[in-house]
């Protein structure tokens, strides 16, 4: 039976595996005539497929496919898009991973729009290795950022860099990403998923918005058992944002 952790969907493909699927979608953001929002399609499509690529590999899944829905002209938004999409799976490391593409060929369109999806490979006893607990201290790193403020600046967000960094900390336990909802949001159900609560911890000088969108995964969440972790050592701000207790 398929069950959710996250944002992703877990289907069980053996006893031991699960297909892990994530999804995701953007429109009214690019250089057609009624895009709200200005931005280079390439980088609309790096910043889509790199929400599907990093939720899948945050998880510890390894990444077996990719589909993009290109709700645009094959060329030259479809063109654009796709390049945007392949520049995403370099930076992820997987510059070959399989793409299934369809693109609009019947009807002229006015408004940029994509949708894309990413299929892992995860293992149970990864899955179990990876889940937070009560007494863990949770983390955040990256600034969030959203809309046209991310298309205009991308420093200081947390990127596949920051992601290998986490994942190649043996300190580092669960990494969980934050999109729309916030940080606030988003360290709550990983605080729940844990079975516990929050407990804020955040010094009141570090100027970070905790309800603010951090659109597509601007800021990663992380827990560790370890309250003394160097954040200097990652190529992001990082900051400690409250420690899971039981209910």
């Amino acid at each position: 039976m398929t069950k959710k952790y996250r944002d992703l969907d877990l289907h069980p493909i053996s006893r031991d595996t699960f297909l892990a699927i994530a999804c995701d979608s953007c429109g009214g953001i690019g250089f057609k005539p009624l895009d709200n929002v200005k931005a280079p399609p390439q980088v609309v499509a790096r910043l889509t497929a790199r929400v599907v690529l990093m939720e899948v590999l945050s998880s510890g899944a390894i990444p077996v496919a990719l589909t993009a829905a290109i709700c645009c002209e094959p060329d030259p938004a479809g063109e654009a898009l796709l390049e945007g999409i392949r520049a995403s799976m370099a930076e992820a490391g997987y510059p070959d991973l399989p793409l299934t593409i369809s693109t609009e060929k019947n009807v002229p369109t006015q408004q940029t729009a994509l949708g894309m999806t990413a299929i892992g490979m995860l293992q149970n006893k990864t899955l179990e290795a990876r889940r937070s607990r009560s007494g863990c201290h949770v983390f955040a790193a990256g600034i969030p950022k959203v809309g046209q403020e991310l298309a205009d600046d991308e420093s200081q967000i947390a990127d596949f860099t920051t992601l290998r960094q986490l994942l190649d900390s043996p300190e580092v336990i669960e990494i969980w990403p934050v999109g729309s909802r916030g940080i606030l949001s988003e360290g709550r159900d990983l605080a729940a998923a844990a079975g516990g609560k929050l407990n804020l911890s955040l010094d009141s000088h570090t100027p970070i918005d905790l309800h603010k969108s951090a659109g597509t995964c601007t800021t990663l969440l992380f827990t560790s058992d370890q309250d003394s972790l160097d954040l200097t050592r990652f190529n992001v701000t990082c900051y400690e944002l409250g420690v899971v207790e039981a209910r």
